[in-house]
């Protein structure tokens, strides 16, 4: 009887709530952010700004400088200025800016506009090959251009260096005033804003994160091999992320499970008890005909355009509809569609991999790439993301990182841990070169993460490299169990915290779990038989004798 009132009130409970949302301190900031821009890039910009205001405990709003009122700036204690296009600023928005009692933090143009940040004046633009940290310089991976601008030298936060040589300011603060200068707020400027936040909002530097992410292991890896890397893994008491894709399958159709590969499935549960936490990595990792870790799964690569029909059909263009109309019925339901795509890829990969005692506790699009609206349905579903984000429906291309966790807006209440330094590419020998380099660009900073992942596939030696780079750095491992993570389907809840895995599950079986029964049931079945048969036989033959 307990059970089942056990089990009636996690129903209950997973019906009123489809959103997880981690524990959240209530903050103090409210930060209000005014854009001047409607453009794509703008809204690009919009989401790196928000990913990075993510970092810190703060509540922001977004909202265009032609929607101010006086009841959101009075209701603000920062306002953060995002000026992506040039244009004249309403004379309302002036005033309540000058007048505006918090902190001030204006981004880009149209600040010479507004009377209290005079203190600093425009000199035009300028193209930086480099930025300046104390006696270090970071060369940027292409020349970038800023906005010059003539400050006091001790307003002066960052640096950065001109094609010539000249030193020229980045960021300057006079009072609680603040400006920055670039043009666009992709890296590194992300990360030097994030930075530059610390001060703005009064923290402190957290300091410095490592994490290693062992990725694409599916039905078909090798589970010898990866046995091998777990058990190396341990003897080094690293804790680390795998990444599971419960589905194998390519273009001639073939299609394993985890249940057809019981020696791949106790070494992930082996890893899982020695250091590992399970990142559910799609259920499939493909979409249309292609090999399991290779294609998309939950964005139409071959369109560039989030997953509006099945796979197997022909994509479907405006130039085969008749009027827009024709086409903007097609989106709303390619949206519905989408919705129904991923959580239905949700419920079946957390299904499968439960039913064999594995337990994911964060989810990582494949390749990265997912749809705004994807994330909305993720977010009901798993606390934590693993990775980068993609920023824009437009392309898979627009993607971003931020320096350390965080809980942007836009992903509904998820914290993402970034991937920040990448992966050891096959037959790439300037892969490890490229990846020490941003490790060494990321120790220019108070705070980070330092984080890679790894392709099993290419063995114990290039494993061992990748950890020997990670091991120059001073800093605690991520380990996420020990982090508070939720992750909630029709008929499932998992939960981490403090290094424990707490599973509860409904009486309701899905239809992968019904066969797994029925597979063992006429396993034992034939045994038994088996076992009574020569039992007979055995019996028979004593008798005729």
């Amino acid at each position: 009887m307990r059970k089942l009132w056990a089990i009636l009130a996690m129903m209950f409970g997973l019906l009123i709530s489809p959103t997880i949302t981690q524990a959240q301190e209530i903050s103090s900031e409210k930060v209000l952010i005014i854009q001047s821009g409607e453009e794509q890039q703008s809204m690009k910009e919009q989401k790196i700004l928000e990913i990075i205001l993510g970092q810190y405990d703060v509540t922001s709003e977004t909202i265009l400088d032609t929607m101010m009122t006086k009841e959101k700036i009075k209701s603000a204690s920062a306002i953060i200025y995002l000026g992506i296009e040039k244009k004249q600023l309403s004379k309302e928005l002036i005033e309540e800016l000058n007048t505006f009692s918090g902190k001030f933090y204006a981004i880009g143009h149209n600040m010479e506009q507004i009377p209290r940040m005079s203190w600093l004046n425009l000199e035009g633009e300028v193209l930086i090959q480099h930025l300046v940290f104390s006696e270090k310089e970071q060369a940027l991976p292409e020349e970038r251009i800023i906005y010059k601008i003539n400050v006091q030298l001790d307003e002066i936060q960052q640096v950065a260096m001109t094609t010539d040589g000249t030193r020229i300011p980045l960021i300057a603060k006079q009072a609680n005033n603040y400006y920055f200068a670039a043009e666009t707020l992709s890296n590194p400027f992300g990360t030097i804003l994030a930075e530059s936040f610390q001060s703005f909002f009064n923290k402190q530097p957290t300091g410095f994160v490592r994490y290693l992410r062992l990725e694409d292991i599916h039905p078909k890896v090798d589970a010898k091999q990866l046995r091998e890397q777990a058990k190396f893994l341990k003897e080094k008491e690293i804790p680390y992320m795998v990444a599971v894709i419960p589905v194998y399958t390519n273009e001639n159709g073939e299609t394993i499970h985890f249940s057809d590969v019981p020696e791949l499935v106790e070494t992930l549960k082996y890893m899982q008890k020695n250091g590992a936490s399970i990142v559910l990595h799609g259920y499939r990792h493909q979409y249309r005909e292609s090999e399991t870790g290779e294609g998309f799964e939950f964005w139409d690569v071959e369109n560039d355009r989030p997953i509006y029909q099945k796979g197997s059909e022909k994509a479907k263009q405006r130039t085969d509809f008749a009027t827009e109309k024709d086409y903007q019925q097609f989106i709303n339901e390619g949206e519905a569609f989408e919705r129904k795509y991923i959580t239905a890829a949700i419920e079946n990969g957390v299904a499968e991999l439960v039913t064999q005692g594995i337990y994911p506790l964060a989810f990582e699009a494949p390749h990265y790439a997912m749809s705004q609206q994807g994330y909305e349905v993720v977010s009901r579903h798993f606390s934590t993301y693993i990775g980068r984000i993609q920023i824009s429906d437009e392309t898979y291309k627009s993607e971003y990182q931020p320096s350390n966790a965080s809980r942007p807006a836009f992903l509904h209440g998820m914290t993402v841990y970034p991937e920040t330094i990448g992966f050891v590419e096959q037959n790439n020998e300037q892969s490890l070169q490229l990846m020490k380099n941003q490790v060494t660009n990321l120790m220019n900073y108070q705070e980070a993460y330092i984080s890679a992942f790894y392709h099993p596939y290419l063995g114990i030696d290039g494993l061992k490299d990748v950890v020997d780079i990670l091991g120059e750095v001073d800093a605690p491992w991520l380990d996420l169990k020990a982090a508070n993570n939720q992750v909630t389907t029709s008929t499932i809840k998992l939960s981490s915290e403090k290094g424990q895995i707490q599973v509860e599950k409904l009486l309701f079986e899905r239809k992968h779990e019904k066969k797994e029964k029925m597979k063992r049931i006429v396993i034992y079945g034939i045994i038994l038989v088996g076992i009574v048969g020569s039992v007979l036989v055995f019996i028979i033959r004593r008798k005729t004798s």
